[in-house]
């Protein structure tokens, strides 16, 4: 079997990056942490769920740095 070329390089989107960060910090609970990073920083005191974090509406200067 022959190798498989990689994938073309992809432009990824400022939002999708945005998402993937908030939700590795709010919402996905870290094992040696045993909390979010958000909550080990006093970012916030609960577990966020992704109904959460696709309901949070980002302040205004977070949303114009995305454009």
């Amino acid at each position: 079997m022959g190798e498989v070329p990689p994938e073309p390089e992809r432009k990824k989107s400022p939002a999708a990056v945005a998402l993937h960060f908030a939700h590795y910090d709010f919402v996905r609970p870290h094992i040696s942490l045993r909390t979010t990073p958000a909550m080990a920083a006093h970012g916030t005191h609960y577990f966020w769920t992704l109904e959460d974090l696709l309901e949070w509406e980002a302040p205004y200067s977070a949303q114009a740095s995305l454009n």
